[in-house]
């Protein structure tokens, strides 16, 4: 690929069924930050037999939010139906993407099912409810303050503390080798990054809040892409 092309940026997949309909699907507010940055963005597809060749096109990945990962993917049982909505194409799909970008050295930001993926693919786990590990962080549609931690390699990038948002009741447990807690908000993990490699994942949704957070999240990130073209 030229060096002179815009970075591209493969969004990995979500899906939703509607009047029996199996749809692929990303949320329109993802690709409002690469647009607003000039660069090519397009959604991978499920099952594809031919995906290492898509994902060498790419500089980059985002892995959204959506539905709840396996648990048996980091070790654990469904028994107690805690999991919601699973679905294999999506563990897959995730996984292969971590894979090859844990290989390749691209950059990838996970956002709320992202970053759960970051840790249930790379060796660490998951908390399956947040109510029923007892933690104190409320869940969905709920906005909070985020603490950063210090000593980080993206802890100049934040203030001490901001608002964020919550849409989901799962959360990282166990911490993956090489990574890093970047944000909390009381007992709860906010935020992961690699100490090494370029890969940042946060329990929040940047794309739905409009504030100098996002706005640093994502230039972070392309000057990451763009970095590594």
């Amino acid at each position: 690929m030229s060096k002179n092309m815009k970075p591209i940026i493969g969004i990995v997949p979500r899906v939703m069924t509607h009047s029996n309909n199996y749809k692929v699907q990303v949320n329109e507010n993802y690709f409002t930050p690469f647009n607003k940055r000039d660069v090519n963005v397009f959604v991978l597809p499920l099952d594809n037999p031919n995906v290492l060749e898509l994902l060498d096109l790419c500089d980059g990945f985002l892995l959204p939010g959506g539905d709840d990962i396996d648990p048996t993917c980091y070790g654990q049982t469904n028994d107690e139906g805690l999991s919601k909505d699973i679905d294999p194409a999506l563990d897959k799909i995730d996984k292969i993407v971590l894979d090859y970008a844990v290989k390749t050295k691209k950059p990838v930001l996970g956002i709320c099912r992202g970053v759960q993926s970051i840790a249930a693919f790379l060796g660490g786990s998951l908390h399956q409810d947040i109510e029923h590990a007892g933690l104190k962080h409320e869940s969905v549609d709920h906005k909070h303050m985020v603490k950063t931690m210090p000593n980080t390699r993206v802890t100049h990038l934040f203030p001490s503390e901001f608002l964020s948002n919550s849409y989901h009741h799962q959360v990282v447990d166990k911490v993956p080798a090489g990574f890093v807690v970047t944000h909390t908000h009381l007992d709860v993990i906010e935020g992961l990054v690699h100490t090494e490699l370029p890969i940042f994942g946060l329990q929040w949704h940047p794309e739905r809040m409009d504030t100098p957070e996002t706005e640093t999240i994502f230039d972070w990130f392309i000057e990451l892409v763009k970095n590594n073209k």
